[in-house]
């Protein structure tokens, strides 16, 4: 291939991220001639709508999706934390590149921590994970929906609309906004969504030009963590709007450490799993085991 067409939603992260991996793909092959190929989704265009009454993040997959199997675009971008669990048929996916800070990241007006802000105050997300952690929290905290891109969040941030919002770090720091972070919050309070941090590319199957051309970019360690935390949700059948956080991470003594945390999306309960196995994707089997004993099924139909 002399030519790669990267398909990416218009976001000003997102097509960061599509300028990342065109960056990546020039430094692997010197003259490589490489195009944005920019899509607008239905998610994109509903800004008011709470995102998983409209179908969720996996719009903005499958607008991307639908580029890839018209032509126009060899490869989309994702985010990973926003890819469903099950690759639809006629697809494949990948990490690609480094994994960047895998935390979620508390912003707030006054810089105070998540522990210091007063009951009852209301944190801005739209993640149903993130919403079940604060509502778990002993402070009372009220959460509300929040869309939008990143400088629309902020703004609303700064206008009072909320005393504190969520937010992936790797976003923000992607965008050069690290230092309107206040707090990033340990993993093992806030445990991640299951890919967060890791940029996907997806292409369609058979396509193994395409696999050939970006697996000098690939990460073996990043891609067997990120699918070792895919496997626990696909286990349970969860979707981006499972309130799940998986973290696999491997060690220096060669193993695979993975922790997972499942909530009620009300935050009254929440059920774990830590797993060390010498296979990553053994450590996600074996902690979704554990999380379905601890009576998963029952806490997703609840």
């Amino acid at each position: 291939m002399d030519r790669l067409r990267i398909a990416t939603r218009r976001s000003v992260l997102a097509m960061w991220q599509a300028r990342h991996v065109a960056d990546l793909m020039r430094q692997c092959h010197p003259g490589l001639e490489v195009e944005l190929v920019e899509v607008v989704s239905q998610g994109d265009r509903d800004q008011t709508s709470i995102l998983s009454s409209v179908g969720g993040k996996g719009l903005f997959i499958t607008a991307l999706e639908e580029v890839l199997t018209q032509g126009r675009a060899d490869v989309a971008v994702h985010s990973m934390k926003d890819v469903p669990s099950i690759v639809p048929d006629g697809f494949q996916m990948s990490t690609i590149s480094t994994r960047a800070d895998v935390r979620d990241a508390l912003l707030t007006r006054d810089g105070g921590t998540i522990d210091e802000l007063p009951i009852g105050a209301t944190i801005g997300t739209t993640s149903t994970r993130r919403g079940a952690i604060c509502r778990a929290m002993d402070r009372r905290l009220t959460v509300e929906p929040l869309r939008g891109n990143v400088d629309t969040r902020l703004r609303r941030l700064d206008e009072g609309s909320f005393d504190a919002i969520l937010l992936a770090a790797a976003g923000l720091d992607r965008l050069g906004l690290g230092e309107r972070i206040t707090q990033r919050l340990p993993v093992d309070i806030f445990v991640p969504a299951p890919g967060q941090g890791a940029l996907a590319i997806e292409w369609v199957t058979n396509r193994d030009e395409v696999r050939e051309l970006i697996s000098p970019a690939m990460d073996s360690d990043v891609d067997a963590c990120v699918a070792a935390e895919r496997v626990v949700t696909r286990a349970l059948e969860g979707d981006c709007t499972l309130p799940i956080g998986v973290h696999c991470e491997r060690l220096d003594t060669g193993e695979y450490s993975l922790t997972a945390a499942l909530y009620a999306a009300d935050g009254s309960r929440q059920i774990r799993a830590k797993v060390l196995d010498r296979e990553a994707s053994a450590a996600g089997a074996r902690a979704a085991e554990r999380l379905i004993a601890l009576g998963a099924e029952e806490l997703i139909a609840n």
